[in-house]
């Protein structure tokens, strides 16, 4: 599990014998419409549940179908900490 400002994320995945986990669906800012559409980014909303990552983001990487598309796929190494994410 890994504790976010906004929410909680629990790995989906991974391969601990090569050493990794994988997390999904992560939102990482608030959905870009209305006054937010050409702003800069805002923290996502609060989540009181643990995101699990199995309800998958829309996988229309060109976003013609809704604008809610700023959602990322981490991959980790196993039992690292304080890790930058590109």
């Amino acid at each position: 599990m890994v504790d976010l400002d906004y929410t909680t994320v629990q790995a989906v995945g991974g391969n601990t014998t090569v050493g990794y986990y994988k997390y999904q669906n992560i939102r990482f800012a608030a959905v870009p419409t209305g006054d937010l559409r050409f702003a800069a980014p805002e923290m996502p909303p609060q989540e009181n549940e643990t995101n699990t990552g199995t309800n998958l983001a829309d996988a229309d990487v060109a976003c013609t179908s809704t604008e809610d598309c700023l959602y990322l796929d981490v991959w980790a190494p196993a039992n690292a900490t304080n890790l930058p994410v590109m």
